[in-house]
């Protein structure tokens, strides 16, 4: 692996990452999210732009006012319906973006700065990837020490 100043999202980026339309259903997003063992996805529209990213913790904010009530259980309708609602009803937008060229450096800063925890990756308009933290960190903690040299 490049030393860490070389490196860019191009080296540590999920290509060909799952993409969710805006009319899958917030229940189909917490299944695929399980199912592909992921933390975030991206959203697109009918026309296949991308409008957004729904993540475990934008997932988590839907289902707490259903668990916040004084209720001893949750209320099993309003689960219901947001396991139905569709994800057009809550991604948030525009979603953050950067290049398979952008150095890590870079990417890393964006996310901090931003309070994300994954960037989409796209060329030419289109999504090509997703980086995330984690690979960040794990780019790190694998990449070459110019100081072992």
């Amino acid at each position: 692996m490049p030393s860490i100043e070389d490196l860019r999202v191009e080296h540590v980026f999920t290509a060909t990452p799952v993409v969710l339309s805006e009319d899958t259903s917030l229940g189909e997003a917490y299944e695929t999210l399980i199912g592909e063992g992921i933390s975030g996805i991206p959203v697109t529209d009918k026309e296949g732009d991308l409008i957004g990213v729904i993540s475990t913790s934008d997932l988590l904010v839907t289902l707490a006012p259903v668990f916040d009530s004084q209720e001893e259980t949750p209320d099993a309708a309003e689960l219901r319906r947001l396991n139905e609602a569709p994800l057009s009803e809550y991604v948030q937008g525009p979603p953050l973006t950067c290049g398979e060229n952008t150095p890590l450096q870079e990417a890393c800063q964006l996310m901090v700065r931003e309070r994300v925890h994954r960037l989409v990756v796209v060329a030419a308009d289109e999504i090509v990837g997703i980086i995330s933290s984690m690979d960040i960190v794990r780019a790190v903690a694998l990449a070459d020490d110019d100081d072992d040299e």
